[in-house]
């Protein structure tokens, strides 16, 4: 999957992080773009639950690709991670806590900047309010950080 996601980045990337931080794993996208936020060479927005709103930082950042970061119910085990296409948002079960829905955001946003959207889905195991990271989704965090970092590299550090 990996392979795959370095594949379908093209050009300037931006990552949107989506998420509800007081929603269990529901967090997922915004704690993962906090965390690369201090560690890549991108442009990293945590949209995290009103991702509507960062639509003039999308713009402005004139991107190619938009990498957006999110806890996506696909039916599969928690912590489980999936690229799914904007068209597929809309037949996952639970797809997302947010409205508007993301696909539409993704229109939206493609008919303004021309930018394509690849949507990294992590499956969450409880999006309870109130409740914390799964153990799950968080050793995904860890492993999905490391993979982001080597992707779209690392920030230079200032001595």
């Amino acid at each position: 999957m990996w392979s795959e996601l370095k594949d379908r980045l093209k050009g300037e990337v931006v990552v949107l992080g989506v998420g509800n931080r007081m929603r269990g794993d529901d967090a997922a996208g915004s704690v993962l773009a906090e965390r690369l936020g201090r560690r890549v060479a991108v442009p990293v927005i945590d949209g995290g639950e009103t991702p509507e709103e960062c639509t003039g930082k999308l713009k402005a950042a004139q991107p190619d690709t938009v990498l957006v970061l999110d806890a996506v119910d696909f039916g599969a085990e928690a912590g489980a991670c999936a690229l799914i296409r904007a068209e597929g948002l809309g037949r996952a079960t639970g797809v997302s806590t947010h409205s508007p829905p993301l696909s539409i955001l993704a229109k939206y946003l493609h008919a303004e900047t021309g930018a394509d959207f690849v949507f990294l889905g992590i499956q969450p195991r409880n999006r309870g309010v109130g409740g914390s990271l799964s153990e799950q989704v968080s050793r995904t965090l860890a492993v999905a950080e490391e993979a982001l970092v080597d992707i779209l590299g690392a920030q230079r550090k200032m001595d």
